[in-house]
């Protein structure tokens, strides 16, 4: 079928639902793989498990999103959405990660 403006609110909220699952799927198994095969700390390791699921919402959201903000500008999605979405998740994804290390490192009483 054809993806319309007018299903853009559902189509972005099972893609966000999506990264969601996903996202927790693989923040519990990496965080736990690399405190207990690769002995990385516990308070790293809760860092990595807290902001892979953010950064997967973040990305599906966005590549859900992007499209049809395009469409809804007059701009040609195919060109603009790919570089736009990986600019914007790479940096939202640092910002993200290190505003939660420094709230899980002052929870484990340490100072960055």
């Amino acid at each position: 079928g054809v993806v319309g403006p007018e299903h853009a609110a559902r189509v972005i909220g099972k893609e966000a639902c999506s990264g969601l699952a996903v996202g927790t799927v693989l923040g519990i198994l990496v965080s736990s793989i690399a405190n207990q095969v690769m002995g990385v700390s516990a308070h790293v390791s809760a860092v990595v498990l807290l902001t892979v699921p953010l950064v997967s919402v973040l990305a599906a959201t966005l590549a859900s999103a992007l499209p049809f903000l395009c469409v809804a500008l007059g701009l040609d999605p195919t060109v603009i959405a790919a570089p736009a979405m990986t600019s914007f998740v790479d940096v939202t994804g640092l910002l993200s990660y290190f505003l939660i290390a420094q709230t899980v490192f002052k929870a484990f009483g340490l100072e960055l």
